[in-house]
């Protein structure tokens, strides 16, 4: 009986472990397929970094993390109050989806960061 419980725990820390793992995009993208549809903290360079406001005047951001040789997309619902630019170092938390559709468009290599109720963005400088 110990064995079983023992191993039981084992994978409780394991995933728990595991879920606070940061990537760089580079180690991140030689095994995105891995990922697809999981939460992922992937840490990058900040490029084509966009507030935007929807026709119905909904607030989202867009940006795209740099590795040294890959790059990943990155959205949110919202503006962020932080002082994001392009080439700053950025780690952000999220639900990666390999392809993912909307209406009648199709996004690919994203990361949907969002926030839980009453909760600040999962996302840090530096």
């Amino acid at each position: 009986m110990k064995r079983p419980l023992s191993l039981l725990v084992f994978s409780l820390v394991s995933i728990a472990v595991a879920k606070d793992v940061v990537l760089d995009v580079d180690t991140f993208e030689s095994k995105a397929a891995t990922y697809d549809k999981k939460t992922v903290t992937i840490k990058g360079s900040v490029s084509e970094y966009k507030k935007n406001t929807s026709k119905k005047g909904n607030a989202y951001t867009t940006l795209v993390l740099k590795g040294k040789k890959t790059s990943v997309n990155v959205y949110w619902q919202s503006h962020s109050k932080l002082d994001i630019k392009d080439g700053k170092t950025l780690t952000v938390t999220g639900i990666y989806r390999k392809e993912k559709t909307v209406g009648n468009r199709t996004f690919k290599n994203e990361i949907e960061v969002s926030a839980e109720k009453g909760k600040e963005l999962p996302i840090k400088l530096g």
